[in-house]
């Protein structure tokens, strides 16, 4: 996972982004029509429970599809040392179930439904203005649609965040799930309708000790250490560590590389 990380990081932000920018205005289209229906508070009503509903077509299929990228082997990667360049057929069964296990398993940690409803009651929380705009008649149409927008656009980008940090650290989380999240919840900023650029993944995670420490760990000990048992210079371990993607900010907490 430590191969191919920068490339990781912008394949998992593009993602992200994709999927707020979309989730975004289907909620707001949704919030739209509910608007219409002369029920006080109905819009959020039913963007709370459009929230729940969409875990499975929203929140579930990308939390796959980040944890894919960080876990998975990206196209062309490079082998680590300890991983024969040729496997046999169960062999390569076992890994791809092995890498199935994982996906689920933190989809069932992710979203079962208690900790959805802690996620939703923060939410909650945050929209106490936009609930009370939205009572009003014809500005609260609008105001509903705005807020259903910045719910969508927001609650993807942390539920994406949480699953690059739990994939980052190792498969662990941060602390608690709820820590995570909190850390989450920090890094993508309030409510708000933007959909790109909330976080840059480039650089936040070296913002994190305990994911650095562990990802130092790892590659002193499975390819810093083997280059240099082998004799390579500092210059030739940097190079073959450039080449392989590792980022240039643990290859100066190694090797105070400049």
């Amino acid at each position: 996972m430590i191969f191919g990380l920068e490339k990781r990081h912008l394949l998992a932000q593009e993602v992200l982004e994709s999927y707020a920018n979309r989730h975004r205005f289907v909620d707001g289209f949704v919030g739209g029509i509910s608007s219409f229906v002369p029920i006080p508070l109905f819009s959020n009503a039913a963007s709370l429970a459009l929230v729940t509903a969409q875990v499975r077509v929203v929140y579930r299929p990308l939390s796959r599809k980040i944890a894919s990228i960080y876990l998975g082997k990206l196209e062309n990667e490079a082998l680590s040392f300890h991983e024969e360049a040729v496997m046999d057929a169960a062999q390569a069964a076992a890994k791809l179930a092995e890498f199935e296990n994982k996906l689920n398993s933190l989809q069932n940690t992710l979203f079962n439904l208690e900790f959805l409803l802690e996620i939703l009651h923060d939410v909650m929380g945050e929209t106490l203005v936009g609930n009370a705009i939205s009572a009003i008649p014809f500005i609260g149409m609008a105001a509903s649609i705005t807020m259903d927008m910045m719910i969508a656009a927001t609650m993807t980008w942390r539920v994406g965040m949480m699953t690059a940090l739990y994939c980052c650290n190792f498969e662990e989380w941060l602390g608690t799930r709820k820590d995570t999240y909190e850390i989450s919840k920090r890094f993508v900023g309030p409510l708000s309708i933007k959909s790109k650029k909330r976080v840059d993944f480039s650089t936040i995670f070296e913002k994190n000790d305990s994911i650095i420490e562990k990802q130092i760990e790892l590659l002193k000990c499975e390819f810093f250490d083997v280059l240099v048992r082998e004799g390579k210079t500092n210059q030739q371990i940097v190079a073959e560590a450039l080449k392989r993607q590792v980022p240039r900010y643990l290859i100066q907490h190694i090797l105070h590389w400049e």
